[in-house]
């Protein structure tokens, strides 16, 4: 409608509707191109702000690589069914003084290392992105408080989010050079879901129901880290 009318002045002042219109259309075309220009480098300038301000993923993710799996996390001693050694009428317990053999089978061992295992490394995944989630938290509180331009603020996020999936991809190619361990590709990779929920829900909210398909497509980054991760874990097992 603006174009319309520009032209509709412009052949009013002389030279004709179509000369008008070709002219404008050039005009326009430049003016279109330096402002999605300025534009692109204005919303990089804001992505580089808002990742520097933060905790870094890939920092995070040596930090865990550098201790034993489980070794952030003190495990206790557990005590028998039937309570501390030595208690009477306990659950489990010999009543002839035989103590606690008969506390449980070894299959509720194992059963119970392996669930104690997994609730670590939950635990380890959670302190390790939690201060990012933080981070992104705050930026998206803030963005909503000082920038009215909805786009704008998806804009943003999508940047961040590209970001932090470029650090855990580059976190995992290293690791893949230095040691191959399984378990950290998938700590970074538990690492980058969690913070893709947050910005995923992030945008929703933001956009309402103006949101298209293509605002939760995920960043190049993320994609081929999940590709590669897929990818490792077929080729596994296979060969197994």
């Amino acid at each position: 409608e603006v174009c319309q009318r520009l032209v509709l002045w412009v052949s009013a002042a002389g030279g004709g509707q179509r000369a008008a219109g070709e002219e404008f259309g050039r005009k326009s075309t430049e003016v279109t191109g330096e402002l999605r220009a300025q534009y692109a480098a204005l919303l990089r300038r804001a992505v580089a702000g808002v990742a520097q301000a933060g905790p870094s993923l890939h920092q995070a993710l040596r930090q865990v690589a550098a201790k034993p799996p489980g070794a952030a996390f003190k495990r206790t001693k557990r005590e028998p069914r039937g309570g501390p050694a030595g208690a009477a009428g306990g659950y489990g317990s010999d009543p002839y003084g035989g103590g606690d053999e008969f506390e449980t089978e070894p299959v509720d061992r194992e059963d119970d290392r392996e669930r104690s295992e997994e609730a670590a490394s939950r635990d380890e995944l959670d302190t390790c992105v939690g201060p990012i989630l933080a981070h992104v938290d705050t930026v998206v509180k803030g963005l909503r408080r000082i920038v009215p331009q909805r786009r704008a603020l998806v804009g943003v996020l999508r940047g961040l989010w590209d970001s932090l999936g470029a650090e855990g991809l580059k976190f995992v190619e290293e690791d893949l050079r230095q040691r191959s361990s399984w378990r950290l590709r998938l700590m970074a990779t538990g690492a980058v879901d969690k913070i893709s929920t947050a910005i995923v829900g992030a945008i929703r909210d933001a956009l309402g129901h103006d949101v298209k398909e293509k605002d939760f497509e995920p960043p190049m980054p993320v994609r081929k880290l999940t590709e590669f991760i897929e990818g490792t874990a077929s080729d596994s097992v296979s060969v197994f």
